[in-house]
Order: structure tokens, then sequence, then C-alpha cells
């Protein structure tokens, strides 16, 4: 196995001790990969039972690995009792914007923008002083529908 042939991924996992860490990465082991990174494990108090355990152990390593063996790693780390649960996902590399140097082009400024004013509606005009009475209004109506 060439080193080309290596891909990297991220591994997460809740165990129920921080003893059962060391269990995981051996299983990384034996499907010939080999852990580039590891986070610190941090107790964590678990929303909602996970096989009655109330906090388990949060951690995550950065591995190495075939990608024609993840899934013989994921039914290997299904199988282990010590794993509450975990996810491998290909962790997406972005690609960093080199800074750009004063120098070689002038800054570019923006403008402040103004503040931002509310504008409301024109509040409704009061109704003429010359209103229909009922009378009046019934008669109109009278004529529309006709």
């Amino acid at each position: 196995m060439s080193m080309e042939d290596l891909k990297e991924y991220e591994l997460s996992f809740i165990v129920p001790l921080e003893d059962d860490i060391k269990a995981v990465a051996k299983i990384v082991v034996d499907h010939h990969g080999s852990v580039i990174r590891h986070g610190v494990p941090r107790k964590v108090l678990l929303s909602y039972p996970i096989c009655k355990h109330r906090e388990a152990c949060f951690g995550f390593f950065i591995i190495s690995l075939n990608p024609e063996t993840v899934s013989s790693l994921n039914h290997d780390l299904n199988l282990s009792g010590s794993i509450l649960r975990f996810i491998i996902v290909s962790p997406v590399v972005s690609p960093i914007p080199a800074p750009v140097s004063s120098a070689s082009s002038p800054a570019v400024t923006m403008p402040p923008l103004p503040p931002r004013r509310r504008e409301f509606a024109a509040p409704p005009s009061p109704p003429s002083s010359g209103s229909l009475t009922n009378e009046a209004l019934e008669k109109k109506l009278e004529e529309i529908l006709q």
C-alpha cells in the first residue's frame, strides 16, 4: 500500500469511558490506518440516554486510511461494544486565500453605509365631514346592485 492510496478522514466518536478511546485507535491501526491527529477528549452530558448512558466521552481522530478499507472499519466500529456512536467523514479542505500585500495593490476601501431610516406609511386620512347616513348608503347600494 503506497502513500498515494491513503486518504485523510475524520472519525468522531462517543465512548462511555476515556479508556475506551485507546480501543478506537487500536481498531483504526488494525485496518492499516494511522492516527494523524486527535482532539482532546471531553466529558459530555448526553441529551438522551444511549445504551443507558447519560454522560459519555466525546473525541475525534484525523486518520489516514486506504479508501477501500473504510467500509470494513465502519463494520468493525459498529460491532465494537465500547463505542456508543461514531461517524467517519472526509474533511473538506478549503483553500486559504493568500493575504493581499499593501505594496503590490492599493487597498480597496468601501464607503460607509448611511444609517438606515425606517419609513412608515402615511397615516390614513380622517373621514371627510360629508359622510353618508345609513339611508343614503342603502340608496347607493340599491343603485349599484341594479
